[in-house]
């Protein structure tokens, strides 16, 4: 429901479509996606939208980034220099993806990304993660021309010295 009235689904003419992904299915975790579009009455344009969860099942927790790696400058390092990964095949916003995230410092970024995964105002960004089989991906929220949202992946081989909690078992 924190969804629903995050995004105005419960206003008078307004639309919400969501579908969800599941990513990641492990022993002790799972990690999806949901995507759609949000239309708010009176609006200019629909929103395409981005959310995720990773639950640890043995503990029936929701884990937000801070539960699995540490945030420092080394990883946010790792986040300016991910690949940048396209959720649509005819939108490809590398360029304009690479400017957004440098208009932040690492401090910022840093504070920004503590406060990743939750439906609320406090997630300035809009900053959602979820896991795949070999990477973890970081998707934040950009202007409309910019495509909405922009996702980078980072290879767990490259998280090596930042992970705090081991998921994929």
């Amino acid at each position: 429901m924190r969804v629903i009235d995050f995004y105005g689904g419960n206003e008078q003419g307004s639309e919400l479509d969501v579908d969800f992904i599941s990513f990641w299915n492990g022993n002790s975790s799972i990690s999806i996606q949901y995507t759609g579009s949000s239309y708010v009455k009176d609006g200019a344009y629909p929103n395409h939208i981005l959310v995720t969860t990773i639950l640890d099942i043995n503990n029936g927790k929701k884990l937000l980034l801070k539960d699995i790696v540490k945030i420092d400058d080394e990883f946010i390092d790792l986040l300016r220099g991910a690949k940048y990964v396209p959720y649509d095949s005819d939108l490809n916003v590398e360029s304009e993806a690479r400017e957004e995230l440098s208009n932040y410092s690492n401090a910022d970024l840093i504070s920004y990304l503590n406060k990743s995964d939750e439906v609320s105002d406090r997630n300035e960004l809009g900053i959602f993660t979820y896991l795949t089989q070999e990477s973890l991906v970081i998707s934040l929220n950009v202007p409309h021309a910019r495509g909405d949202h922009v996702e980078f992946e980072i290879k767990y081989s490259d998280l090596k010295n930042h992970i705090i909690l081991r998921l994929l078992k």
